[in-house]
């Protein structure tokens, strides 16, 4: 059975917000990419704000949560705020359940 790529989209919504659309299911497999993404971008484009949108995330594992909060950190040693947005009601309970979901807030939730 053949699995759904994995997709990461940069969006650039302002000079210092930057949107990262993630597609598809952040487990195992993936979540290396995400982090990976997330470290160029904070690398090459040294935004305040980084947003990462899960509206079309279908599947987090505990590897994928690990990523987020990798990318978090990486984001703060930065000066980055970093947000994550967009779960879905599934994932918004995984992210709970495990206690990362205020840390994955941000700290402007007006954005």
């Amino acid at each position: 059975m053949n699995r759904p790529a994995l997709v990461v989209t940069r969006h650039r919504e302002t000079d210092h917000l930057l949107r990262l659309e993630v597609v598809g299911e952040i487990d195992m497999a993936t979540a290396d990419h995400v982090y990976a993404v997330v470290e160029a971008t904070l690398a090459a484009d040294h935004p305040t704000q980084l947003v990462i949108d899960l509206t079309a995330v279908t599947f987090l594992d505990c590897a994928g949560i690990r990523a987020l909060i990798s990318a978090q950190r990486a984001a703060s040693d930065r000066a980055t705020n970093l947000r994550v947005v967009g779960a879905s009601r599934h994932i918004q309970r995984v992210l709970h359940l495990t206690g990362v979901q205020d840390l994955l807030a941000g700290t402007n939730p007006e954005l």
